[in-house]
């Protein structure tokens, strides 16, 4: 993110990026993930790299989500009762082929609505927290651009002129060189 930010990239874009990778990356139909967030990405003209990342990094949460989708999508529909468990599916996926795939797409098209359903929140709430920490990490990086700025304009100073004693010249204007009595010193010329 912080690279990201160097280059130029602005903080909702960052975050859209964060947002739709995490959503569409546990979409419950493994494998379409990846090529949804190459879609959105060009379209919306995002980072294609970050929202890759964070699709991949929701994996494990994609595989843990699909039961819980599928689970939820068989209740709300009411979902036949010998598919309630995946032991259930393998069962009958062994005595009856044709049905189990049957089911499985009913079970994927449950878990699709569900996900339709709960990921407009979730991608909202992700967008806003990732927002967040991106304009926190910009204010960070300006912060720190700025000291190091002043403190290559220190460096980079020549020094100041040395300031002179009196703005008056001492004596008459065709005598270039006199003792500088008025510092209390006989040596010292003005």
């Amino acid at each position: 993110m912080r690279d990201l930010l160097k280059q130029g990239m602005s903080p909702d874009k960052i975050a859209l990026s964060v947002a739709l990778g995490g959503v569409l990356g546990i979409f419950p139909i493994p494998g379409l993930s990846t090529a949804m967030c190459a879609l959105f990405a060009m379209t919306l003209r995002l980072n294609h790299a970050m929202i890759q990342t964070v699709n991949y990094a929701v994996y494990p949460l994609q595989l843990l989500l699909l039961g819980v989708y599928i689970a939820i999508g068989n209740q709300w529909f009411g979902g036949s009762a010998s598919v309630a468990s995946f032991n259930s599916l393998a069962d009958l996926m062994r005595h009856d082929l044709w049905g189990g795939l049957l089911a499985i797409k009913q079970l994927g098209l449950y878990a699709v609505v569900v996900w339709l359903v709960t990921s407009p929140l979730l991608a909202i709430a992700v967008y806003f927290l990732s927002r967040l920490v991106a304009v926190k990490v910009q204010g960070a990086l300006k912060s720190a651009k700025a000291t190091a700025l002043d403190l290559d304009t220190f460096e980079k100073t020549p020094n100041p002129p040395p300031v002179k004693n009196s703005s008056e010249p001492i004596g008459r204007p065709d005598q270039t060189w006199q003792p500088a009595r008025n510092l209390g010193c006989e040596t010292c010329l003005a």
